[in-house]
C-alpha cells in the first residue's frame, strides 16, 4: 500500500491492533486480568452451586418423604381408631340388657312363625317383589346370569316376616328402618315394636348399615333394614358360603362374649352385591351364648378417614395426592381421589390400565371401587407382605408417584395402607431449586462478566469510560453515566458529564410524561385512527358510514348507587361498572364512542368494517346486561339498564374547538328513541336489526318508533334466549 492511500493519525481513532492469538504470553494485561476474573469467579460459582443442588435436593427429597410417611402412619392410626370405636361399640351394644332381651325373644317369636303360611296373594306379592325389584337391581352388580327362585326364602317364617316387612317397603330401606310394626298382630311384631328402636339408634349413631340378630341355629331373626336375609339361615340358606359364615362359625366355636370378629369386605347379594363388611359380637346370658350380633361396617366412615373428608390438599397431600387401602385380593378397600374429583378421568385412566370398560362404568355409576379396582403396584403388595417403605413407581392409575406403604391389622383383617403424591408435585421443590440455582449462576455470572470488564477497563481506559458515555448520550441514551473515582481532572469530568446528563434525562422525562398523557387523553376521546390524524394538525374531521350499528344504553337508578356514599366512592364505582362494559366491548368488536354519567354510546362496524356488526352489538348488549345485573347484586342497589340498537348510516367526527369525538345522524337518534321510548329495562331494537338478527334470538314486540319514512316496529330482546 502506498503512503498516500494509508490512514493518518490525524483521521484515524486509534492505531490498528496486531492479530491477537490465545497465548498467555502475548495478551494484554487487561485481558489477562479481564480472563483470571472470570475464570475464578465462574468455577466458584459452579462449584458452590453443584454442592448446593445436592445437598439441598436430598433434603427437600427427605423432607417430602416424611410428609408423606406421617400421613400413612395418620390414616394407620385413624383406621384402626375407627375399627376400635366400631368394634367397642358392638361389643358394648351386643352385652346391653336390651339387646339380650331382644335377641331372646326374637328367637322364641321366629320359631313360633315357622307353623304360619303365607296366602296365594302375599306370596305372589312375594315373588313379584324378587323378580321386580330385587333381581334388577343385583344384576347391575353382578356378572352373569341369576334367578330369583334362588333367592327366594323357602323357610316358613322367612316369607312371613319379608312379606309384612320387606315387600312393602318395595326396595326403599330408609323407609323400612322406620316401620316399628306391621300390625299383623305377631308376638315377632310386638317385640319388633318394643325393640326396634332400640336398633335403629344403634344403626345410625354409628353409621352401620344394618344390624341383624342370629340365634345359635344360623336364622337371622331380626335386621333392622329388613332386606333380603331376614329370616333367612347364615348355614344353609341362599347367602351361605361367604366370610360371614366362617366368621358366625367361629363365634360359635368360641362361645364366649365380649369379643368382636371381623368380615373383610366383599358382595353381599341382599345389599345388590355391593361390598359389604361385617362385624359379629355374642350375645350371651349367664355366660352362655344366645345368638350373634352382627352389624354392616359403614364404607362411608372409612373413606372419610382415607380422604380426610375430602380435604386432600389441606391435609398435605397437594393437587394429587391420596391414601387408600388395598385388600389382600389386590383390590381398593376406599375410595379413589380422582374417582371422586373427576370420575372421566379416572375411566380413562384406569381403562388404560387395563381394567374392562364395563367394569370402569360401573365403578363411575356407583362411585365405589371397593373390591373392583384392582392395584397391583410394588408399595401395595409389599405393604401386603408385612413390609414398610417407600419408593417411586407407578400406580393404579398410570401416574409416577412418590408413595410410602405399611400393613395394617384390624382385628385379624390384614390391609395395606397407601399414600401417594405424583413424583412431578412432590419433588417440584427440588426442580425448583435447580432452576432457581441455574438462574441464580447464571445471572451472578453474568454479573461477574460485566464487573470484571469494568474493574479491567478501571486501570486501563479512564478516557474510554468518559467517550463511551458520551456516545450514549448522543444516541438517545440520556440515563448513561460515568463512574466517578479519585479527585483529578478525569473525576472533575465526569462529574460535570453526570449532572449534564441528569439534567438533560429529567427534562426528556417530562417532556415524555407529558406526551403520553396527551396521547392516552386523545385514546379516551376518539378512535386511534381520528386521534392519529388528529396528531399531524388535522381539525375538521368528519366521515359517512353506510352500514353499522349504533348502540346507545341508560342506566336507570343511577343515584341510588351514590346514596350511603361519599362523592369518590359512589364515582370510584360508577367508573368500575364502566371498566365492566369496555372489557365487554373489547371481547366482542364493539367500539366505545363516549360515555355520559348514566348513558353509554357505542358502534360496531365504524373503525373496522364488520359483516356481522348487529350481531356483535347484541351481544354486547346481553353483556352489558349481566355487567348490570352482577354489579348490582354485589353492591345492593337495583339498577336498570335500557338499550338502544339500530343500523344504517352515520357520521362520525370532530365537533367544537374542544376536538370532541361524536356520532350523529338517523341511526343514532334511532337507537336513543328506541330505548327512551321504553321505561321498562331490556334491550330494544329496531326493524333494521331485528331482521338481521332474528334468527339467533328470541323476541317480544315493544311498540314503535316514528320516522322519516313512517312508523318503525321495536322488538325487545329475550335476554339469554337463543333460537
Amino acid at each position: 500500500m502506498s503512503s498516500e492511500n494509508a490512514p493518518t493519525p490525524a483521521l484515524s481513532a486509534r492505531p490498528p491492533r496486531r492479530r491477537r492469538t490465545f497465548l498467555w504470553g502475548r495478551m494484554s494485561i487487561r485481558s489477562k486480568l479481564l480472563a483470571m476474573l472470570l475464570v475464578v469467579s465462574i468455577l466458584s460459582i459452579l462449584a458452590a452451586s453443584y454442592f448446593a443442588y445436592r445437598s439441598s435436593s436430598r433434603a427437600l427429597t427427605d423432607q417430602a418423604t416424611q410428609q408423606l410417611t406421617s400421613i400413612r402412619d395418620a390414616r394407620t392410626r385413624q383406621i384402626q381408631s375407627t375399627f376400635a370405636g366400631l368394634s367397642r361399640s358392638s361389643v358394648l351394644n351386643s352385652g346391653n340388657l336390651t339387646a339380650t332381651s331382644a335377641m331372646t325373644a326374637f328367637t322364641r317369636d321366629f320359631a313360633a312363625l315357622r307353623g304360619r303360611t303365607t296366602s296365594a296373594s302375599e306370596q305372589a306379592a312375594l315373588d313379584a317383589y324378587y323378580a321386580d325389584t330385587f333381581l334388577p337391581e343385583l344384576q347391575k352388580n353382578t356378572d352373569g346370569e341369576v334367578t330369583a327362585q334362588s333367592f327366594e326364602p323357602t323357610d316358613d317364617a322367612a316369607r312371613y316376616l319379608q312379606s309384612r316387612y320387606t315387600v312393602p317397603a318395595k326396595g326403599d330401606f330408609d323407609a323400612a328402618i322406620k316401620v316399628d310394626d306391621a300390625g299383623d298382630g305377631s308376638a315377632w311384631s310386638a317385640d319388633h315394636a318394643r325393640y326396634h328402636g332400640f336398633f335403629r339408634q344403634v344403626v345410625e349413631q354409628n353409621g352401620f348399615d344394618d344390624a341383624m340378630l342370629v340365634d345359635t341355629e344360623g336364622n337371622v331373626v331380626y335386621t333392622a333394614y329388613k332386606g333380603t336375609d331376614l329370616g333367612t339361615n347364615l348355614l344353609t340358606g341362599p347367602y351361605k358360603g361367604s366370610g360371614l359364615e366362617d366368621a358366625y362359625r367361629e363365634v360359635l366355636r368360641s362361645n364366649t362374649v365380649n369379643a368382636i370378629n371381623l368380615v373383610d369386605f366383599e358382595p353381599y347379594a341382599p345389599s345388590y352385591d355391593a361390598p359389604v363388611g361385617f362385624g359379629l359380637s355374642p350375645i350371651g346370658v349367664d355366660g352362655r351364648l344366645t345368638g350373634v350380633l352382627v352389624v354392616q361396617l359403614p364404607g362411608e366412615n372409612i373413606n372419610n378417614v382415607m380422604t380426610s373428608n375430602g380435604q386432600w390438599a389441606q391435609t398435605g397431600l397437594g393437587r394429587t395426592g391420596e391414601s387408600y387401602l388395598v385388600g389382600p385380593d389386590g383390590t381398593l378397600r376406599s375410595t379413589s381421589r380422582l374417582l371422586e374429583e373427576d370420575p372421566a378421568a379416572y375411566r380413562a385412566a384406569v381403562v388404560d390400565q387395563g381394567t374392562p370398560p364395563e367394569l370402569a362404568d360401573r365403578i363411575v355409576a356407583d362411585k365405589n371401587p371397593v373390591l373392583r379396582q384392582s392395584v397391583d403396584s410394588p408399595g401395595a403388595q409389599a405393604a401386603l407382605r408385612g413390609q414398610t417403605g417407600t419408593s417411586v413407581e407407578t400406580d393404579y392409575l398410570g401416574r409416577r408417584v412418590l408413595t410410602s406403604y405399611a400393613p395394617v391389622a384390624v382385628n385379624g383383617i390384614n390391609w395395606a395402607v397407601v399414600s401417594q403424591i405424583d413424583e412431578e408435585e412432590a419433588l417440584r421443590p427440588v426442580s425448583n431449586l435447580l432452576r432457581t440455582l441455574g438462574l441464580t449462576t447464571l445471572g451472578i455470572v453474568l454479573v461477574i462478566t460485566l464487573a470484571s470488564l469494568v474493574l479491567a477497563r478501571v486501570f486501563t481506559r479512564p478516557v474510554d469510560r468518559l467517550l463511551a458515555g458520551v456516545r450514549k448520550v448522543a444516541g438517545g441514551d440520556l440515563d448513561a453515566r460515568v463512574e466517578t473515582r479519585g479527585t483529578d481532572e478525569f473525576a472533575d469530568l465526569a462529574t460535570a458529564f453526570n449532572d449534564m446528563g441528569s439534567s438533560l434525562s429529567t427534562k426528556q422525562e417530562l417532556l415524555d410524561a407529558e406526551m403520553a398523557e396527551n396521547d392516552r387523553l386523545l385514546s379516551t376521546l376518539m378512535p386511534a385512527a381520528v386521534a392519529e390524524r388528529y396528531r399531524t394538525g388535522e381539525t375538521n374531521i368528519a366521515q359517512e358510514h353506510t352500514d353499522v350499528s349504533v348502540l346507545y344504553a341508560t342506566i336507570d337508578n343511577l343515584d341510588d348507587l351514590g346514596r350511603g356514599r361519599d362523592v369518590e366512592a359512589g364515582v370510584g364505582l360508577l367508573n368500575e361498572l364502566v371498566a365492566s362494559f369496555d372489557r365487554a366491548a373489547e371481547r366482542t368488536g364493539v367500539e366505545k364512542v363516549r360515555v355520559l354519567r348514566s348513558g353509554y354510546i357505542a358502534s360496531c362496524g365504524l373503525v373496522v368494517p364488520r359483516v356481522d356488526h348487529a350481531l356483535r352489538s347484541v351481544d354486547f348488549a346481553q353483556e352489558m346486561w349481566s355487567a348490570v345485573q352482577l354489579f348490582g347484586a354485589q353492591h345492593g342497589v337495583q339498577l336498570g339498564l335500557r338499550v338502544g340498537i339500530d343500523s344504517g348510516s352515520v357520521t362520525s367526527g370532530l365537533v367544537g374547538g374542544a376536538a370532541i369525538y361524536d356520532l350523529w345522524g338517523d341511526s343514532v337518534n334511532l337507537a336513543f328513541r328506541a330505548q327512551s321510548a321504553n321505561s321498562e329495562p331490556g334491550i330494544y331494537l329496531t326493524e333494521a336489526v331485528h331482521q338481521r338478527v332474528r334468527d339467533a334470538y328470541a323476541f317480544t314486540p315493544a311498540g314503535d318508533v316514528s320516522t322519516k319514512s313512517g312508523s318503525e316496529g321495536v322488538w325487545r330482546l329475550e335476554v339469554g334466549a337463543r333460537v
